[in-house]
């Protein structure tokens, strides 16, 4: 796909983004949000790591609920424990980004979410499993826009709905498939672009102080470096 052609997809993509109201009332799309202008990137994350010729592609969960959101201006929060550490963990694999500090969208990465709105009443609020369905299609028409050579899932949610907008399946726990370094190939019929894809834990503090302590992470994403400097 030409540098023209993956722009005017993503733009295209962007408005389909905004005009969603699938999840209404339970989620809320950021462009209807009061006081926060919504950006012309698919999500939030994207403002943080959006080039489209990124070779690394991370899907995170969801982003946020309408409050935090508010709270740091539609963007990715500077101190947030999820986005430090994840600067971290990249660098751990040989990826060397700054923390979220005002970002237009530039970068060597792409960010996205699985699901893109926001949730209602704080942070700890479900999101159902109707929900990852509803915004997979956006998923996949991300990750066939971007072509990357390599998706990073963070969690459960983020992988069962990327491997799911590609018609693959696992019965293994994340734990397992980590240990295992395993990896998954994201391909579609028509297309001669392929991806490999690597389960990796969430990298927020609930996670690394209960499931998955942060040095661990930290290793696990050291064996990704081989990967991403291979290819």
């Amino acid at each position: 796909m030409q540098s023209e052609q993956r722009r005017n997809s993503y733009e295209q993509l962007v408005r389909d983004r905004k005009a969603c109201r699938r999840c209404v009332p339970e989620l809320c799309n950021p462009a209807d949000i009061e006081g926060v202008e919504d950006s012309d990137h698919i999500g939030p994350y994207s403002l943080w790591q959006g080039n489209l010729d990124a070779r690394i592609v991370i899907v995170a969960q969801d982003f946020a609920d309408v409050d935090s959101y508010c709270k740091y201006g539609g963007r990715p929060g500077e101190t947030v424990d999820t986005n430090l550490n994840l600067v971290e963990l990249l660098a751990a694999a040989g990826q060397s980004i700054e923390p979220p500090k005002g970002n237009t969208g530039a970068g060597q990465l792409f960010f996205t979410n699985a699901v893109l709105c926001m949730k209602k009443g704080g942070m700890s609020s479900r999101v159902r499993s109707t929900h990852y369905d509803n915004c997979r299609p956006f998923l996949r028409r991300i990750l066939e826009i971007v072509r990357p050579a390599f998706v990073v899932t963070l969690g459960v949610e983020a992988l069962k709905s990327t491997l799911t907008a590609f018609g693959r399946r696992t019965s293994r726990s994340l734990g397992e498939l980590v240990d295992s370094q395993e990896y998954f190939r994201l391909e579609t019929e028509s297309s001669d672009w392929s991806a490999k894809c690597f389960p990796r834990f969430h990298p927020s503090r609930r996670v690394t102080n209960a499931i998955r302590p942060l040095q661990q992470q930290i290793a696990d994403w050291a064996r990704l470096k081989m990967h991403f400097s291979g290819e």
